[in-house]
């Protein structure tokens, strides 16, 4: 599905044996920039951006986009201009600390 030819692109992937979505990915533009949008788990809110000219990662944390580094299982946000260890459970981000 898609909106323009360059500004709105997404793509919606469905579980094979129950039918329920299981990932949507949106190639978006925003201003300039065009960003790769990711609800790895389907459930309507994404949890990573990536910028596609820099390929900077963002993650949604606290209601807003961080900026990461890190691999997935040791993922880092900055926030409040500190690295923090964050993980995602339950569909969502969630610092590390919080249980």
């Amino acid at each position: 599905m898609g909106l323009g030819p360059a500004d709105y692109d997404v793509h919606v992937f469905f579980d094979r044996t129950n039918r329920t979505v299981r990932r949507i990915v949106q190639a978006r533009r925003i201003g300039t920039n065009n960003f790769m949008i990711v609800d790895s788990d389907g459930d309507g809110v994404p949890e990573q951006r990536s910028k596609l000219s820099d390929h900077q990662v963002e993650i949604l944390f606290q209601d807003e986009w961080r900026q990461t580094r890190g691999p997935w299982a040791n993922r880092q946000a900055l926030v409040n201009s500190n690295w923090i260890a964050v993980r995602f459970e339950n569909g969502r981000w969630r610092a590390a600390s919080e249980r």
